[in-house]
């Protein structure tokens, strides 16, 4: 008799103790569909007090690290930058530091060694340079005029960016084309740069450099989704755009 005791004893006390357990469960399952799905003060106090970010700053914070990152604003005058020259190295490997050995073993017109890397920046595909990564070389940090273009006038206001990888073969990964379009918005941006001057090689020149398989029209998007870099060239050149009723000012030709 005392065991059938202990043992209801004990089937009650488990008995409750999952109660306890289920009643504690729906308890915290309710407080926490509060807190996401009602305007907590928790939550409000967490957004004032910068511990928690919305998603918009976050993205904004990452374009100006990105900026910082890179050296846009490298602190010297800059140069008076009219356009974007794009380029691939047309190689499956490829960095700053090689792409510099090989152009120090180049000669100008005038016979002349280059002083190294022609392009201002690098991005990088996985092979000789984390996929993705872009890199300002000299030529941007001292804001000298380039040596890619082979063309005097897009040397001297060409900012000259090239990915890694031959783009005649298979188009660049997914890492190098956003980074691309990011250092492409960034560039326009800060030089009032629109669509009409972010230039593939082949267009200064005969080759088939940035290759068949770039995207180029992606990029040139990018920067059109940021009217303002076009607005305020415009307005220096005192270009004004066709309106919507067909009327439109002087002609722009590159």
């Amino acid at each position: 008799m005392l065991g059938l005791n202990v043992t209801v004893r004990t089937r009650v006390y488990t008995n409750r103790s999952v109660q306890v357990c289920t009643i504690a469960v729906v308890c915290a399952t309710g407080y926490i569909a509060h807190f996401f799905l009602m305007p907590h003060p928790a939550l409000r106090r967490g957004l004032a007090s910068g511990m928690l970010v919305p998603v918009q700053r976050v993205a904004t914070d990452e374009a100006k690290r990105f900026e910082a990152d890179l050296a846009l604003d490298p602190g010297v005058k800059p140069r008076p930058w009219k356009y974007i020259v794009l380029h691939h190295t047309a190689t499956e490997t490829g960095s700053v530091s090689s792409i510099d050995a090989v152009h120090r073993q180049r000669t100008d017109s005038a016979g002349r060694p280059w002083l190294g890397i022609g392009y201002h920046f690098v991005i990088g595909n996985g092979h000789g340079m984390p996929d993705g990564a872009v890199e300002a070389t000299f030529r941007w940090k001292r804001q000298l005029q380039g040596a890619h273009a082979g063309v005097r006038k897009f040397n001297e206001q060409g900012i000259g960016v090239c990915l890694v990888g031959d783009f005649n073969r298979h188009p660049p990964t997914r890492r190098q084309l956003v980074a691309a379009e990011r250092l492409v918005q960034q560039l326009a941006r800060l030089n009032s740069i629109d669509r009409e001057q972010i230039l593939p090689h082949w267009q200064i020149r005969a080759t088939a450099c940035p290759g068949k398989l770039f995207p180029l029209d992606d990029l040139r998007s990018a920067v059109a989704a940021h009217p303002r870099a076009a607005a305020s060239r415009d307005a220096s050149r005192g270009i004004r755009r066709p309106d919507r009723n067909g009327a439109a000012g002087r002609a722009k030709k590159l």
